[in-house]
């Protein structure tokens, strides 16, 4: 039925190029539908086409009005002040449970979710800005009713913060600042995100059905339909998304058959699509060699780490493929800071080349570990035939300059992303990315606790990061970031490599579909086929 359904509407539509069905693979079964919780892309990518917070991303991507028709700041950017639309609606689809206004209440509820210890949620430290956040978390209070989150009546919101955050705009587009309707929440009695009957929509689209056999690889997907009284207000273009839950091998052939309408590629594969469909890019991820520091390692001698870094250049790497650009800087062109890209802030740096200076700190290196030679290490690498032609280059360097040999590892993607976790590993070609648009999602990998804990929570990298993230002045954050970052590279604990677009592929006709390549979501409200 529900094959013959989707052929009937994908046959007809307006002139104006809606009431199509948009369909898009997706790797996996979402873990969950419930927003303060959900932490994997496929779970987001559903949830931002359901849900709408207060604010939204535009094609652009610049913060625009979402639930919030307008929002005010205070001069010490400590309060934030929300004056919400009066036209948004929660919205099941069934004929069993009748639309209801979306309030301020409902924002109330979601933010003390997701900060209430019970909870559990990996989102809730990122949203520590908000004032006795990080207090209520920790159990410190223990009055949920404290949390800087009050509704002034249905459509008058504040949220006080304990800091000023030039993110703090950016951060509430985000999958975990989404509302969370009490009554519903409570009627599903503790299955709230995990089927079809307990998800409900105050966005663009309605879960129609949610059929998942994981013995099966066939009918796996999600049918979402369009949220009708949000329609009757804001133009909700598609009749509605169809999201395939697919093997990796198939999303590519589904998109060149035509079955699905767009796909996020990079490296090869996007490399053979850029001549054949419509497409936007982002330059939003970075490549570069990073060190476990820990122990009696001798990437723990800064020496070791400064040699390496400075015994080769930009024009010791082949012209780097399609896609991909040599560089000598952390953060990506694409991020940025406020409304403004940061690279575009102030003056930029590269990684210099210094020969003569890598070889006398690798022998200052040597002599301190009272060996002739260090050989024989591993490198690890996730499978990328372009960096790994990239490490070609870079070690034949290492070996002509410094008389430094190492093995190249290879492993599948997962099994490298697993020994990094684990700290199974000397140093590493890894690729960085921010799962939101600041500089901080990037620099934040190196602090205790995420991904390379080279810094502890109380050193002075992660306090400058923090003192960035709190000062309302941007010309002062972009400085402080920028500090950050020249540590890294300068103390040779992350060796930029090169940046890698992404690129967001859509068939022919196609228009208004937009890519958070950040997010990793898409926004389908306003898609058309034309």
């Amino acid at each position: 039925m529900s094959a013959v359904l989707l052929f009937l509407f994908i046959g007809c539509s307006e002139s104006d190029g809606g009431d199509y069905i948009f369909k898009y693979d997706i790797s996996s079964n979402p873990r969950t539908l419930d927003p303060q919780t959900a932490t994997d892309e496929n779970s987001k990518m559903v949830i931002a086409n359901m849900f709408q917070g207060l604010l939204k991303l535009d094609e652009r991507g610049n913060v625009t009005a979402g639930v919030a028709g307008e929002y005010f700041v205070s001069d010490d950017g400590l309060t934030y002040t929300f004056q919400l639309r009066d036209d948004v609606y929660w919205y099941t689809g069934r004929e069993s449970q009748e639309p209801a206004l979306c309030t301020a209440q409902d924002f109330v509820f979601g933010f003390r979710r997701l900060i209430n210890p019970t909870t559990k949620s990996p989102n809730a430290e990122r949203f520590f800005v908000i004032k006795n956040a990080r207090a209520i978390n920790s159990g410190e209070l223990n009055d949920i009713t404290a949390l800087g989150v009050e509704a002034i009546d249905n459509f008058n919101l504040v949220i006080r913060l304990e800091y000023a955050d030039l993110q703090f705009p950016e951060l509430l587009t985000t999958t975990a600042a989404m509302p969370c309707n009490e009554d519903f929440y409570n009627s599903t009695q503790g299955r709230y995100g995990l089927n079809a009957e307990a998800v409900i929509s105050n966005g663009s689209f309605w879960l129609f059905r949610w059929d998942y056999d994981p013995y099966s690889s066939e009918n796996n997907h999600l049918i979402l339909r369009r949220n009708t009284p949000n329609n009757e207000v804001d133009r909700i273009y598609p009749y509605g998304l169809n999201f395939f839950i697919s093997a990796p091998e198939r999303v590519l052939p589904h998109f060149l058959e035509g079955d699905t309408h767009s796909i996020v590629a990079s490296g090869q594969t996007a490399q053979g699509l850029i001549n054949e469909f419509p497409f936007d890019e982002y330059e939003n991820f970075v490549w570069g060699l990073v060190f476990n520091t820990k122990g009696e390692s001798v990437f723990a001698d800064k020496d070791f780490r400064f040699a390496l870094s400075r015994a080769f250049g930009d024009d010791d790497i082949a012209v780097a493929p399609v896609g991909f650009n040599k560089t000598g800087m952390l953060i990506p062109f694409d991020v940025k800071l406020g409304n403004d890209r940061y690279r575009d802030l102030g003056v930029d740096f590269q990684r210099d080349t210094d020969l003569s200076g890598a070889k006398a700190a690798f022998e200052r290196a040597l002599k301190r570990k009272g060996v002739v030679n260090i050989n024989g290490l591993d490198l690890l690498v996730p499978d990328n035939p372009t960096i790994k032609e990239f490490l070609g280059f870079i070690t034949q360097k290492w070996q002509k300059e410094l008389g430094f040999y190492c093995n190249i590892r290879m492993l599948p993607p997962a099994e490298f992303e697993r020994e990094i976790a684990q700290g199974n590993f000397q140093f590493a070609a890894t690729r960085l990315s921010g799962d939101y648009n600041s500089p901080c999602a990037y620099l934040k990998y190196f602090v205790q606790g995420e991904r390379f804990p080279i810094f502890s929570k109380s050193s002075e990298y992660a306090k400058t990061i923090e003192q960035a993230q709190r000062t309302p002045d941007k010309n002062e954050s972009f400085a402080l970031y920028q500090k950050a970052e020249r540590h890294l590279i300068d103390n040779g604990f992350f060796i930029p490599l090169c940046y890698q677009t992404e690129y967001f592929f859509y068939q022919k006709g196609c228009v208004d579909i937009v890519y958070n390549p950040f997010a990793g979501t898409i926004d389908y409200s306003k898609a058309k086929l034309l």
